[in-house]
């Protein structure tokens, strides 16, 4: 009989500290969630955008009113509320001291947290990749951060670019206060380069060279219709 109430009060013992450890991760896995959320919404607000939310420039053409894609953070987000059910069901198996039920609880609660993790590093990862490179359009701003950049501007007028003696593709960029930076770009020529009316330079300024060096760029052409119409004014 003893011991039979010392193994109750022990199951009861080792239940209530489960229970209260798990809860307590639990807790703290959230708010830590909801802390790096807060920052970073806060981390994007005070960077100098032109607009808010800042345009897409990933794609072409830049999407200038982006709407953000929310499949990740909803599966995120669903998995969370699913993530309840097991956990409740464990509750209940604690309490009806049923042991393997627990235990399969306990298990369906730990894939699911490492579903949630595994998404909200994606997030995480995919959020700084393209905070990395904030947007702007001041040549000024993108000579004096010391970062990478996308710079979008415009062709310097009468300019249609040329290779220098390294083989990379140069030309003039111009914002919209007319300040102008020098371009180097190690890839081929943009198809349609001279029509440009807009481009983003994703890149940093080096300051050995005295020149904006871009990784990658993403070059807007006129329609077919502005074309048409621009040779109808002409």
């Amino acid at each position: 009989m003893r011991r039979s109430v010392r193994s109750r009060r022990g199951w009861r013992s080792r239940r209530g500290s489960i229970v209260i450890e798990f809860a307590f991760g639990a807790m703290l896995f959230m708010t830590t969630m909801f802390g790096i959320l807060i920052a970073s919404y806060l981390y994007y607000r005070n960077i100098d955008f032109d607009q808010w939310p800042p345009p897409s420039v990933n794609r072409f053409p830049p999407i200038y009113n982006p709407v953000p894609d929310l499949d990740l953070p909803i599966a995120n987000f669903v998995l969370l509320l699913v993530s309840v059910i097991p956990m409740a069901i464990t509750d209940w198996a604690c309490l009806k001291r049923k042991v393997a039920t627990v235990k399969v609880g306990f298990a369906w609660t730990i894939i699911l947290g490492i579903a949630i993790i595994v998404l909200a590093i994606v997030l995480g990862y995919y959020g700084l990749q393209s905070g990395l490179r904030p947007y702007t359009t001041s040549v000024s701003e993108a000579i004096s951060t010391g970062r990478g950049v996308q710079l979008a501007g415009f062709l310097y007028p009468g300019e249609t670019g040329a290779y220098d003696d390294k083989g990379e593709f140069t030309f003039k960029l111009q914002d919209s206060t007319g300040k102008v930076v020098q371009v180097l770009y190690g890839k081929p020529k943009p198809a349609n380069f001279e029509k440009a009316i807009s481009i983003v330079a994703i890149g940093h300024y080096d300051a050995a060279k005295g020149a904006f060096v871009a990784d990658d760029m993403l070059v807007k052409s006129p329609s077919k219709y502005q074309e048409q119409l621009d040779q109808t004014q002409a």
